[in-house]
């Protein structure tokens, strides 16, 4: 069975317990708080360890033996920045998803993702690595959602789309087929896309317009 740690106990991280416990394919060792949010964790009846960022990785890989990881923290630089930390540890990936999501299974999945209850990826859907999509959320057929991207609830990608990496598409946002989605963008909740959007942008409204850049 393979040995989960999560690398941030905040506001991402609330379904996981739900869903590891559903699969019953994994064993959560517990959180690693990163960015001071172990608050998001209390009252909701878990009872995971959580342990303090500087035990990570070194230490906790002498404590608890072999694991996996899954980056859940959604603050971009700190997310990064742990991107980074991980890969130069060799830390194998670990894939949550629960068992009430819909795979395809000419679907492609990278490492570090959390797929959460009522998702459903398309036939020829491709999703890179570390990538969050939040319930409800669908990405048709053959769309590309590349590395780092956050999919909030509710958001529906057509057919043959592209997310590139690093952008963070909010809730109940949706778009038309064939449209490419910039890096490091921003997408507003409920916005609506039907032309491709650049790079290092906000966009927003129905339809989706850049309101700003950014870094």
């Amino acid at each position: 069975m393979e040995r989960v740690l999560i690398i941030g106990p905040g506001p991402q991280a609330r379904s996981i317990p739900d869903a590891i416990a559903a699969a019953g394919t994994q064993e959560l060792l517990g959180f690693v708080d990163v960015a001071n949010e172990r608050r998001f964790l209390r009252g909701d009846g878990t009872h995971f360890p959580i342990y303090e960022a500087a035990q990570f990785p070194e230490e906790l890989k002498e404590k608890l033996g072999e694991f996996s990881v899954l980056i859940t923290i959604d603050r971009k630089g700190i997310r990064q920045q742990l991107i980074e930390q991980v890969r130069q540890a060799g830390l194998p990936l670990a894939n949550i998803i629960h068992p009430s999501a819909v795979i395809s299974p000419s679907a492609r999945l990278g490492g570090g993702i959390l797929i959460a209850p009522g998702v459903i990826i398309g036939p020829g859907a491709s999703i890179g690595n570390h990538v969050i999509i939040n319930s409800a959320a669908t990405i048709d057929h053959d769309s590309i959602v590349q590395d780092d991207v956050i999919i909030s609830p509710g958001v529906h990608l057509a057919g043959f789309v592209t997310v590139k990496n690093g952008t963070f598409i909010g809730i109940g946002a949706c778009s038309v087929p064939g449209v490419t989605i910039g890096a490091n963008c921003t997408i507003g909740a409920g916005a609506v896309v039907i032309g491709d959007i650049p790079d290092n942008v906000v966009a927003a409204g129905v339809p989706a317009k850049v309101i700003r850049t950014q870094s």
